[in-house]
């Protein structure tokens, strides 16, 4: 099995260059469809790469700052970011260099962002600008970009075939099928998984049960009132917090919401991204670092195999990021 990765890059973009860097990501895309690039567009041709899943070029700004107001000591104003996102199979690191080696002319995009050096090491500003995402999910681990694609080529194969089909007998179908497909796909036969993942991912898995049973083991007691402090005091902080925070008005924007739906339903699933601006205090801090720890060991070990929970979503990176102050999820 290969496991997945991701790439996530992000620079600031002078307000300047914001409206020319989005003409420049608007000539990725097919003609006449929003936020839908072309495989094989001359700035990144992302559809030579085997190992991309998804890829994304977004421009982040956050809509949620006039919120500020109704919070004091927060500046009202925060720059704009060119977000570069990829979940791929394998490697990042390696991808993220065959990227910067192949692909030239995505010099061109970085070039509006603040600090690119222009002529110079294209590959190293892009390992200056990566973050690591606090949590990552991936609908189903280890099946690869490439399995994929032959599987779907299969399925199209099958169904083409078996309105030719004269046989009766389950197992008679099923050979006169692969007589009439399966000489036309090929499925490449899947890796082995690497030893060093498979132990750092069972490390992950165990970790907090190793925690929690070593302080339950060696101070039961103590765990025990230690434990129900914490979630009292948690709880009281909670509640004190929703019935103290300001009401933030939401107004329905049509404009907006049809601009958003111009880049939904081109293909068989929708991107979605989005920014914003975490509350103020240590306690809603800490409060989302430990969620998003949650969400990560849950999507890394339980919700693996085809949905994270109810939602069908195929690949999804969270990232709690600071840059100074203050604090924004992506």
């Amino acid at each position: 099995m290969i496991p997945q990765d991701r790439i996530v890059i992000v620079a600031k973009v002078a307000p300047e260059h914001i409206s020319p860097l989005r003409a420049l990501l608007q000539t990725m895309n097919y003609p006449g469809l929003t936020g839908i690039a072309d495989p094989a567009n001359r700035l990144l041709p992302f559809g030579e790469y085997d190992a991309i899943h998804f890829a994304r070029l977004v421009i982040l700004a956050d809509d949620t700052l006039n919120d500020r107001e109704f919070y004091s000591g927060l500046p009202l104003s925060e720059p704009t970011y060119l977000c570069f996102m990829v979940d791929c199979d394998g490697s990042a690191d390696h991808l993220l260099a065959q990227i910067a080696q192949t692909a030239p002319r995505l010099s061109e995009i970085f070039a509006f962002c603040e600090g690119f050096p222009g002529s110079g090491d294209l590959l190293s500003w892009l390992r200056a600008h990566r973050l690591k995402p606090v949590a990552s999910y991936v609908n189903w681990l280890g099946r690869t970009a490439v399995q994929v694609r032959e599987e779907a080529r299969l399925h199209a194969l099958l169904r083409e075939a078996l309105p030719h089909v004269r046989a009766q007998e389950p197992q008679k179908v099923l050979a006169e099928l692969r007589d009439r497909a399966g000489g036309a796909a090929t499925l490449t036969p899947v890796a082995p998984t690497s030893l060093e993942w498979r132990i750092r991912e069972t490390a992950h898995l165990v970790f907090p049960f190793v925690i929690a049973a070593s302080c339950l083991l060696l101070f039961p007691l103590i765990t025990v009132v230690l434990f129900a402090l914490a979630a009292t005091a948690f709880l009281i902080i909670l509640r004190r917090n929703e019935q103290s925070d300001p009401i933030v008005p939401q107004p329905y924007e049509p404009a907006k919401v049809a601009m958003l739906r111009e880049g939904e339903d081109h293909d068989v699933s929708n991107q979605y991204t989005a920014i914003g601006s975490i509350k103020p205090g240590r306690f809603r801090l800490w409060t989302e670092i430990a969620i998003l720890f949650v969400v990560d060991w849950a999507a890394r070990h339980v919700y693996n195999r085809g949905g994270l929970g109810r939602i069908g979503t195929t690949f999804c990176t969270l990232g709690l990021y600071r840059r100074k102050t203050p604090r924004f999820l992506l």
